[in-house]
C-alpha cells in the first residue's frame, strides 16, 4: 500500500488521536445513545490488556506504536474500545491479527461463548469480525472487529448488555472506517477506503486441535463460572458405549476429545456428565456420505431393533459444505428410570465428525443450543488437514 514503507517507523510515533474514531461515528453503533470519550493511552509499558478474551496488551509484543482509545454511552454499561498496534513490518503485523484473531475466536473466559462470524473483503484490507456472549451475569455481547492495513493492526470492541448487539453491517462501517483512517495516514493512499460488504464465514481456527469444536464453541451448562476443557480420549469407549448408531470409525484415521467442565462452584457435578466428538477422515467425500447414510439408518431403525430405545427430536443440516443429521435418544432402564442423550452425525468434505452430549439432571442444554453445537462441529470440520 503506498510508497512510504521506509517510514513507517518514524510516521508510526506521530500516529495520534486524530487518526482514531470519534463519538460521531461510534454513534453509529447506537444512535439512542449521548457517546463520549472515556480516554485514550499510548503506552507501551502498560502491561493490562484493554479487553475481555486477550491475554496481554500487545498482539505483537514489539509493536513500535500501540493507542486505545475508549468509549461509553451515557452512564450504562455499554462501552467501544479501540485498539491499534503499528509492528515493523507487515508479516510481523500478519502474525499479530492472527494471535488478536484467535484471542477472540478460542477464548478462555468462563461462560463466554462465540457466536456468529463474519468477513469483509476488500483488496488491502483483511476485516474479520466475531461475536460473543458472556453468560455469567450480567448477561453482555462483545462484538469485535479485526482489521489489518500494512504494518497496523486496529481492533474495535463493542460491549452492551443482554445477547444482541449492533447492527453487524453498522459495526462492520465502523471498523471499515477505523482501519482506513490510520491507513490513510500510515499510507496516503485512496485505496485504504473500500466498500463495506459483510459475508458469513466459519470461525478462524483455534490454536489447536482446529478440526475439533473450541472450547468457546460450548454453550453454557449449570454454571456460568464453570471452565469446559478438552482432552484427547480414547474413540472406541464411545462407540462402545452407544446404543443406536454403530458409528465404527475403524480405518478412518479416528480421532476423539472428550469435554468436561472444571473449577465449577455447582457442588456433585455427576460423573456421567460431558461431550464427546469424534472425527474420522475418509478416501473420499463418497465413502464419507455413505457412511453418514448408514448412521442415519441405524438410529432411525433402532426402535425396532431395541423395544427399551427411543428416537425423537431429528433434525437435518443441509447448509454450505455441512451434510447431517441430530436425534434425542432416550433408553428405558431396568430400574423404571430413563436415560437420555444427544447425538449427531455430520460431514464436511471427506470429514465425519460424530458429536454426543450426555446429560445428568440440572446438567442439560436444549435442544437448540445442541443443534447449534453441531452447526459449530460442521464448521470447524473445514480445518481439518
Amino acid at each position: 500500500i503506498g510508497d512510504k514503507g521506509g517510514d513507517i517507523v518514524l510516521l508510526a510515533q506521530n500516529l495520534g488521536g486524530e487518526e482514531l474514531l470519534n463519538t460521531a461515528q461510534i454513534a453509529r453503533l447506537d444512535r439512542d445513545a449521548t457517546w463520549r470519550v472515556l480516554g485514550t493511552d499510548d503506552s507501551l509499558r502498560e502491561k493490562t490488556p484493554f479487553a475481555t478474551c486477550p491475554s496481554r496488551r500487545l498482539a505483537d509484543p514489539r509493536a513500535i506504536r500501540f493507542l486505545v482509545r475508549t468509549f461509553q454511552a451515557g452512564k450504562t454499561n455499554e462501552r467501544v474500545a479501540q485498539a491499534v498496534e503499528v509492528s515493523t513490518s507487515p508479516g510481523a503485523a500478519e502474525s499479530g491479527f492472527d494471535q488478536m484473531e484467535r484471542w477472540f475466536a478460542d477464548c478462555r473466559v468462563p461462560g463466554v461463548q462465540l457466536g456468529d462470524t463474519w468477513k469483509v473483503p476488500h483488496s488491502f484490507h483483511n476485516l474479520s469480525i466475531l461475536q460473543l456472549v458472556s453468560h455469567q451475569q450480567p448477561v453482555q455481547t462483545f462484538t469485535v472487529g479485526i482489521g489489518i492495513s500494512g504494518n497496523a493492526v486496529t481492533t474495535v470492541v463493542h460491549r452492551s448488555e443482554g445477547e444482541e448487539g449492533p447492527d453487524v453491517t453498522s459495526f462492520a462501517r465502523v471498523l471499515s472506517e477505523a482501519v482506513s483512517g490510520v491507513c490513510r495516514f500510515l499510507y496516503s493512499d485512496v485505496r485504504c477506503l473500500g466498500e463495506v460488504r459483510v459475508r458469513p464465514t466459519v470461525p478462524p481456527a483455534a490454536a489447536t486441535n482446529r478440526e475439533f469444536l473450541a472450547i468457546a464453541d460450548l454453550p453454557t451448562v449449570a454454571d456460568p463460572t464453570a471452565t469446559w476443557t478438552g482432552v484427547a480420549s480414547n474413540w472406541t469407549k464411545h462407540r462402545d458405549a452407544a446404543v443406536c448408531d454403530n458409528a465404527d470409525f475403524s480405518g478412518q484415521q479416528p480421532k476423539s476429545r472428550s469435554y468436561v467442565q472444571a473449577n465449577s462452584a455447582t457442588p456433585n457435578q455427576p460423573a456421567t456428565f460431558g461431550l464427546t466428538e469424534t472425527i474420522g477422515r475418509f478416501a473420499s467425500k463418497s465413502a464419507a456420505e455413505n457412511f453418514v447414510d448408514k448412521v442415519r439408518e441405524n438410529v432411525n431403525k433402532c426402535p425396532d431393533k431395541n423395544l427399551a430405545a427411543q428416537v425423537d427430536e431429528e433434525e437435518d443440516y443441509d447448509e454450505d459444505s455441512v451434510d447431517g443429521t441430530s436425534w434425542q435418544v432416550s433408553l428405558d432402564l431396568p430400574d423404571g428410570t430413563q436415560a437420555r442423550y444427544r447425538t449427531s452425525i455430520l460431514r464436511n468434505g471427506n470429514a465425519v465428525a460424530q458429536v454426543t452430549f450426555t446429560p445428568v439432571g440440572s446438567y442439560d442444554i436444549s435442544r437448540d443450543k445442541f443443534e447449534k453445537l453441531v452447526k459449530r462441529a460442521g464448521q470447524r470440520l473445514s480445518h481439518a488437514d
